[in-house]
Parts: structure tokens; C-alpha cells; sequence
């Protein structure tokens, strides 16, 4: 059986990774397996947020062009 994973949890899990963090540090600060990371990214990738990958790197540009 599958557990379910709580919304506020997976609301974490993305907020975490458009900020750059790596999947083992989200697991590790939610208590997690890396591997439910990557199954809540997959999931909001294809069901809720299909654009999610492109907003990380947008992120990840205006992160750089502040920091220059």
C-alpha cells in the first residue's frame, strides 16, 4: 500500500526545489525518501503544474543575475 503524502508536505517538496535545493536535502529537511521528491515533481509535472521544470529555471536565472 502507498501512503499518502499530506498537501502541505508536497507544497514544501516545490517550493524546496524551485529554490534550488538538491533532492537528498528536501528528503533529509521533510523526512522523506529522495525518491518521493522526485515522485512529487513527476506528479506535479504532469497533473498539476506542467510548466514547473521551466519555472525552476527561471528561477534559477534570475537567482544568478542577482547574484552578479
Amino acid at each position: 500500500m502507498v501512503a499518502t503524502i499530506p498537501k502541505p508536505i508536497k507544497i514544501n517538496v516545490l517550493n524546496k526545489w524551485l529554490r534550488e535545493n538538491t533532492c537528498n536535502k528536501i528528503a533529509k529537511d521533510n523526512g522523506i525518501d529522495a525518491g518521493t521528491v522526485t515522485s512529487i515533481h513527476q506528479e506535479a509535472r504532469i497533473y498539476n503544474i506542467p510548466d514547473v521544470d521551466l519555472m525552476r529555471d527561471i528561477a534559477l536565472m534570475l537567482k544568478k543575475k542577482v547574484l552578479l
